[in-house]
């Protein structure tokens, strides 16, 4: 089999998609010649947005490819435009898309001087290329259940806003169709170190921006280490440009119990997951939570809000536990962080929790490929 990889922004979760992705391809059918066209990560709006023009152009100057190919692009690309700067025998190839995100619900940081910009854009654009690219794909995947419905009820919305009433009788089958197969591909169990081993070390390994809700987690923390001197922090993750000043706060104040602060090599980033033991998650997006779904693959305990992916992770006889709702106040929330640090999960709970995150390992993400694509 032949496969054209078409990735309009080539880095972070992306690359990683694409890179474990080959793999289950080439492992799954013997002698797939897999291609990978793809663009730098950077200027994710022109990507989104005129990205398909050069990618298109790249996919025809390939050898060796046919209608016979399957394509596999993603959400951060107009597939509709991109199919139409096709030519020749690729013009028929079948086209798979898979949603890392949806462009539709990021929320809009006040602060930003494009605020106003960027919300036109998110309100009465996005939508429809997010339309097309689900019409235009002949299968679409999804990363998360809560991503899947996400974008279908968002784009359903903004076809019943429109003035004069939009009807597309086919988009309630391609939901029905739509696939979901999370990004991760973990293999067995992690090496950390027992619960009661580990320093008691809080994990924060998201990215350093308004949308991860770093106020919040600092509220929190600051109240937490306040009362327990015990306590280590690990802040990891990318800091892209400017970014909330109460980060640099934190590390000044509680400097000698903070044992990394920024973006960490991969090798070191794995190291404090394997030594944490508490996972504080405050975010206000999130299609997967893949930087969760690492922390408890290393035995790390979280602790998700009520909202978005997180309650997907969580099986539901653990989430009274690990689930905590917008109802309670930061006097709650550091007794659960503490009550958490100090006890873990027993066995039995950590059983539980392995046996529902079964479907993120290698193997059940490396089969649902190989089924999809045979369908396909």
């Amino acid at each position: 089999m032949k496969f054209i990889l078409v990735e309009p922004y080539d880095g972070g979760s992306h690359h990683y998609f694409n890179a474990t992705l080959m793999g289950y391809l080439k492992e799954s059918f013997s002698g797939a010649v897999v291609d990978l066209v793809s663009l730098s990560p950077r200027h994710w709006r022109l990507r989104f947005l005129t990205g398909h023009l050069s990618l298109a152009q790249m996919c025809n100057e390939l050898k060796g490819h046919d209608e016979k190919s399957i394509i596999i692009t993603n959400s951060l690309m107009d597939v509709s435009a991109f199919k139409s700067q096709l030519r020749g025998k690729l013009r028929d190839c079948k086209i798979v898309t898979y949603f890392h995100e949806n462009q539709m619900s990021y929320p809009l940081n006040p602060k930003s001087p494009g605020v106003a910009f960027s919300q036109n854009y998110r309100d009465h654009f996005y939508p429809l290329i997010h339309l097309n690219q689900i019409l235009a794909s002949d299968v679409t995947v999804f990363n998360s259940a809560f991503c899947k419905s996400d974008t279908f009820s968002k784009v359903q919305s903004w076809l019943s806003s429109r003035q004069e009433k939009i009807e597309v009788s086919s988009l309630k089958k391609k939901e029905e169709e739509a696939h979901v197969i999370p990004i991760t591909g973990f293999k067995g169990d992690s090496v950390g170190l027992k619960f009661k081993e580990r320093p008691k070390k809080i994990i924060w390994n998201h990215r350093w921006e308004f949308d991860k809700n770093p106020r919040d987690f600092f509220k929190v923390m600051r109240a937490l280490f306040t009362k327990e001197s015990d306590l280590q922090a690990a802040i990891m993750g990318e800091a892209r440009g400017q970014y909330d000043s109460v980060f640099d706060q934190f590390h000044k104040d509680f400097g000698n119990q903070v044992v990394t602060f920024g973006h960490q090599k991969r090798d070191d980033y794995w190291q404090h997951l394997n030594e944490g033991r508490l996972l504080f998650v405050t975010s206000h997006h999130d299609f997967l939570g893949l930087s969760v779904l690492e922390a408890i693959h290393c035995g790390v305990v979280p602790l998700l809000p009520r909202r978005m992916v997180y309650p997907e992770l969580i099986p539901d006889t653990l989430q009274h536990k690990l689930i905590y709702s917008d109802q309670e106040s930061t006097d709650d929330l550091v007794k659960r962080c503490s009550e958490l640090i100090e006890e873990g999960l027993c066995e039995e709970e950590w059983r539980t929790l392995g046996d529902h995150h079964k479907r993120f390992e290698s193997e059940a993400i490396g089969k649902a490929w190989h089924d999809l694509i045979k369908k396909v």
